[in-house]
């Protein structure tokens, strides 16, 4: 029987050793014959033989208490009655053969008593056991895979794989049907040894049609025959057209591999497969299969080597078996060429994008202009070609594959065109001045060979110099081109201008420059304390994050950073000293700008005058009489006479005068005699004067605010 392990494998599937058991599974008493066909042993003395009417009650039985395992039982019922109609001794030569296996790997060995466990009847297992002994007797064993397998090999047209499992039987004593079996294979490969030799005596004559056909007709009955297909794929070489003409069958390389199509087959019943095969010109017994056999007309072959020849055959299959001649296609060199090829034409001249397959191991750009030609330098995924004079350039793109052999083998390349134009000349430097009390910058360059220069505003990053910018650029820029050089932004604004140059629908980008116009400090003022600090006051120059304040005194100079959130809540003040102080406040920049139109503030405060006075009792009977003395200490950057305040002394009864206002004057002395820096004394008289009667002095006049006046102790200002 054919396929017997799918046979084999429903059996252990229902839990069964052999087919003796699946046929007797209802209706019968234990024990089978099998000497003299298939017989089961019935009621009393009575023997069933096994033929179509007990098949049908074992089917009977099934359908009616066989779930679950039916359908599978059912499945071989049917086919042992087609065994059965087929040969009334097959299925009897079925139940051998599997005894003959399961006591040959039984663990009594090939005895009675293991036949009779298997469910011989116990009468005839001697004489089964002898007879399976006397057929192993020269092997040893049963080949199982080739008793098995013989019958499907020469049904399905494998004659080599057919004689592989003949020569694995030769030492086994072959029954009448098993001699059928190694004598037809034996029939076999002598008409295909006669047929292939008459295919190549025509081929060598050059009958390459009737030698095809002979290929076929051996390829058709002796499917795994390599000598057959390798005759028939070199009749179709010889067939094949000499020239470039298009071939049935187009092969194209590609960064995936090779494509291999072909047009579908017409005409024929039946569902047609093809089945595809690789091998070198010339060389069609070193054949390869491009994947199983399938129904498409398309296959792709990863497997080609890079810098390889080929050629592909295709072969129409139906039922497992060839069904006509190969169509073959032209030798391929297996060379991709580059992909998504790219050229662009620019101001410096032509650039080049592409996707080189990963195998190449080089790539090429030849250059063609004006009936000459040069190699360019390239990159594997490009190049950068310039400079060019305006006109039409040919590009050519080849790839490099180390080949089989380790020489280099080109690909035969892409070509593609490009035209180049002339282009404007970018701005070299854009410079500028500015003005010194506008803080206005006047812009200037250096007008280029090609183009008229626009000065054109960003409010984003500007392009970098050389770049090419897009043919709309003229008619779409993205600010109106300023009508003059000249720059003065409103305050707390910046602006950045681009040297654009131009030259008819093309446009090109240069040096770029940033002005910046600050918000001016506003409102500042500076107080002296009463220690060795002054306190600044100023509106802030929104937007700035930051201003610098610097400070210069008695020749050095100082720097803070001050923040707009510190400033707000905490205010400013400068430890100084006593000396003039000049105090600049400036909005920080951004840092990017090229020109800063200023917005600082200036303050000068004077150096710091101090004054002291005392009040002394001129002997121990004055009375009511004092005398005041008044010193003023001037630093000496400050010359002679120069902004020192009035000294005012100021008298009330029984509360101490909190202002000049709040009392009687008692004494003025003008600044400029104070500013001589000798001490002033003076006599008054309090007389009349209710007591006690407290004084107090204060300064007046322009330079009081800055001034410091030193008070003596309280109980020295009291006349009781």
């Amino acid at each position: 029987m054919t396929d017997h392990a799918a046979w084999s494998s429903t059996l252990r599937d229902l839990g069964l050793r052999h087919t003796a058991e699946l046929l007797g599974t209802w209706g019968v008493r234990p024990g089978f014959k099998v000497l003299d066909g298939l017989w089961y042993r019935a009621r009393g003395m009575m023997w069933l033989r096994v033929d179509h009417a007990y098949i049908e009650k074992q089917r009977e039985h099934w359908r009616r208490e066989g779930a679950p395992h039916e359908a599978k039982a059912l499945a071989l019922l049917d086919r042992a009655e087609d065994i059965l109609g087929r040969d009334p001794m097959g299925l009897r030569r079925v139940v051998v053969h599997e005894l003959v296996l399961l006591l040959q790997d039984h663990p009594d060995g090939i005895s009675v008593g293991s036949a009779v466990e298997l469910g011989v009847d116990k009468d005839e297992a001697p004489e089964l056991v002898a007879a399976v002994s006397a057929c192993l007797a020269p092997a040893g064993r049963l080949d199982r895979e080739a008793a098995e397998g013989i019958l499907d090999a020469l049904t399905e047209g494998q004659l080599c794989r057919a004689e592989q499992f003949a020569t694995r039987l030769a030492d086994v004593v072959a029954d009448q049907e098993l001699r059928g079996l190694l004598s037809a294979v034996a029939e076999l490969r002598a008409g295909t040894e006669e047929a292939l030799a008459r295919a190549d005596a025509l081929h060598r004559a050059g009958e390459h049609r009737k030698a095809a056909a002979l290929c076929l007709h051996t390829a058709r009955y002796a499917v795994d025959e390599p000598r057959a297909l390798t005759g028939l794929l070199r009749t179709a070489e010889a067939r094949a057209p000499a020239g470039a003409g298009p071939l049935p069958v187009r092969a194209e390389a590609g960064h995936d591999g090779v494509t291999v199509s072909w047009d579908a087959a017409t005409g024929q019943g039946g569902t047609t497969l093809y089945r595809v095969l690789r091998h070198p010109p010339g060389n069609p017994h070193q054949h390869t299969d491009v994947g199983p056999p399938g129904t498409a007309t398309r296959v792709t072959d990863p497997a080609a080597v890079p810098g390889s020849r080929v050629r592909y055959a295709v072969l129409p299959l139906r039922d497992g078996r060839i069904a006509g001649q190969p169509r073959i296609c032209a030798p391929l060199l297996v060379a991709p060429e580059v992909h998504d090829l790219a050229l662009t034409a620019g101001r410096p001249g032509v650039s080049a994008t592409w996707r080189a397959p990963a195998a190449a191991v080089a790539i090429r750009a030849i250059r063609a202009y004006d009936g000459s030609s040069s190699e360019v330098p390239c990159r594997q995924d490009g190049f950068e070609d310039g400079p060019l004079k305006p006109g039409t350039y040919s590009y050519t793109i080849r790839c490099e594959y180390l080949g089989p052999d380790q020489r280099i083998v080109c690909s035969p390349g892409v070509t593609a065109g490009v035209g180049v134009e002339e282009w404007p000349t970018p701005v070299e430097s854009l410079t500028g001045e500015q003005h010194t009390e506008t803080g206005a910058v006047r812009l200037s360059w250096l007008p280029p060979p090609e183009g008229e220069v626009l000065l054109v505003p960003w409010s984003g990053p500007p392009p970098r110099a050389g770049t090419e910018l897009p043919d709309d650029f003229t008619a779409r820029p993205p600010e109106p081109p300023l009508a003059s050089p000249l720059l003065d932004p409103a305050p707390g604004t910046s602006v950045r201008i681009t040297a654009v140059t131009v030259l008819g629908r093309r446009a090109v980008a240069g040096p770029s420059v940033l002005v910046e116009a600050q918000t001016p400090v506003r409102g500042i003022t500076a107080e002296r304390g009463s220690d060795d600090t002054v306190r600044l006051g100023f509106d802030w120059p929104d937007p700035a994050p930051v201003v610098l304040v610097g400070w210069r005194q008695t020749g050095v100079t100082r720097e803070r950073r001050v923040t707009r959130s510190a400033y707000l809540r905490d205010g400013l003040s400068l430890a100084v000293n006593g000396e003039a102080l000049d105090v600049t406040v400036s909005p920080l920049s951004s840092g990017d700008a090229e020109f800063v139109i200023s917005g600082e503030a200036h303050i000068w405060l004077p150096p710091r005058v101090r004054l002291s006075y005392r009040l002394v009792k001129p002997g121990w009977r004055a009375g009511a009489r004092r005398v005041v003395e008044v010193r003023a200490e001037l630093p000496d950057s400050l010359p002679a006479a120069t902004n020192c305040p009035d000294f005012l002394l100021v008298g009330r009864e029984r509360i101490a005068p909190m202002q000049p206002r709040n009392g009687i004057e008692e004494l003025r002395l003008a600044g400029d005699r104070l500013a001589a820096g000798e001490p002033v004394r003076t006599e008054i008289d309090l007389r009349g004067r209710t007591k006690p009667y407290l004084l107090r002095g204060f300064l007046l006049g322009g330079g009081a605010p800055t001034a410091q006046l030193d008070h003596p102790p309280p109980e020295t200002l009291v006349v009781r």
